[in-house]
């Protein structure tokens, strides 16, 4: 019998039992598992990081009420930092701290006490101060409009709006039962964000301590106590400097506007200097604020715009001279990303957001310049 038989017939053989003859399939090898490419792989990260970004960004969003008081105490904390720290040399650090808290409250208090009746007035006198510009306004800008070809038009209709009967306009003000009702909610925030500075003054050494004892390597500890003390020391001396440099220049504007005969001079010079902590945006709108006041209160055009001329002069200085000489080239940050990062927080956490954005933005510059796979947004905000 051929040994050759197809599938499934029987083999006779005498005296055995019949046997069936069935092949078996070849054992199948199982499926090495998917190679990861190293391009792949970086393409999944950053797919990650963007997702953790965005997550990030929805939950400063939706959790800034508590957010800004700590992040706000926090930078005020490190700005204070290096003053504390040299007095605890000869005191106590709990000491120290309630002193120089106690030396920045009296500061605060004595500044608002000055500044508090001549804000009051201005915004009392809001609505009758906005009638009387329109028409100064409007002569100013006739040698403009004589210049171009549609004077004729303009004159025409200026001469209807004259006939016609206009409607005088309320003067709304600033209601005091308003005011009463935000009171206890900004005293609450104002007395939280004390409390958690002086709380970081106090207990940072020990915060700092305790991240460090979280950290899973001593490669970690390190990278972690490098930041930190990166973040503390070009922070507060950030924070530090520009402070006093807008304090200079708020008391040369008072000055210079005190001499040009602006009134209220003392506050006008101290809305530039807090104005001044928002990058090139703060000082354009003192600039126009400035204008509009010599406008108010000077009848000449050319005299009403020395005040703004003045001020554009001394921030032009401050901005490209002194400022970049005393920070030095290690705190410089890229014009375009300021605005842009300003532009984004403003939108997240409005006021606090573009005064906040500055300091943020240069934690995020020294927290990438430690790590190699994002020294590149280091560079790019430069």
């Amino acid at each position: 019998m051929s040994e050759n038989r197809p599938w499934g017939l029987a083999r006779l053989e005498l005296g055995k039992p019949i046997q069936w003859e069935i092949p078996t399939e070849p054992e199948r090898a199982e499926p090495a598992p998917p190679v990861v490419r190293g391009s792949t792989q970086r393409n999944i990260l950053r797919v990650l990081i963007a997702m953790l970004v965005l997550t990030l960004a929805y939950t400063a969003n939706v959790t800034q009420e508590i957010l800004i008081p700590v992040v706000l105490a926090a930078f005020l904390a490190m700005s204070l930092s290096p003053v504390v720290s040299l007095l605890a040399r000869w005191m106590p650090r709990a000491l120290a701290t309630v002193l120089v808290m106690g030396c920045c409250l009296l500061a605060m208090a004595t500044a608002v006490s000055l500044l508090i009746d001549p804000a009051a007035e201005w915004l009392r006198k809001t609505p009758q101060t906005m009638q009387s510009l329109a028409p100064k306004l409007k002569s100013f800008m006739k040698p403009i409009t004589a210049a171009t070809d549609a004077t004729e038009s303009l004159v025409q209709i200026g001469t209807q709006t004259k006939s016609a009967p206009t409607a005088p306009i309320a003067a709304s003000g600033v209601r005091v039962s308003d005011a009463l009702l935000q009171a206890p909610r900004l005293l609450i925030k104002m007395l939280s964000i004390m409390l958690l500075c002086f709380f970081f003054l106090l207990r940072g050494d020990d915060l700092l301590r305790r991240l460090v004892e979280l950290s899973p390597t001593l490669r970690h500890k390190r990278n972690a106590v490098a930041i930190v003390r990166a973040i503390q020391s070009d922070t507060s001396r950030y924070l530090l400097t520009t402070t006093l440099i807008n304090i200079m220049l708020g008391v040369i504007t008072a000055i210079g506007l005190y001499l040009l005969g602006l009134k209220d001079a003392l506050l006008w010079g101290a809305v530039a200097g807090l104005l001044n902590f928002i990058p090139y945006v703060g000082a354009l709108v003192m600039v126009g604020l400035l204008a509009l006041l010599g406008l108010l209160q000077f009848p000449n055009p050319g005299i009403a715009l020395l005040p703004a001329a003045f001020f554009l002069v001394l921030t032009a200085l401050e901005g490209q001279l002194i400022s970049p000489t005393i920070l030095g080239a290690r705190l410089s940050l890229s014009p375009l990303a300021i605005l842009l990062w300003l532009i984004f927080w403003g939108w997240m956490w409005g006021v606090a957001g573009v005064l906040l954005g500055v300091p943020l933005l240069m934690c995020l510059k020294i927290v990438c310049e430690r790590f190699d796979g994002s020294r590149w947004i280091a560079r790019a905000i430069e």
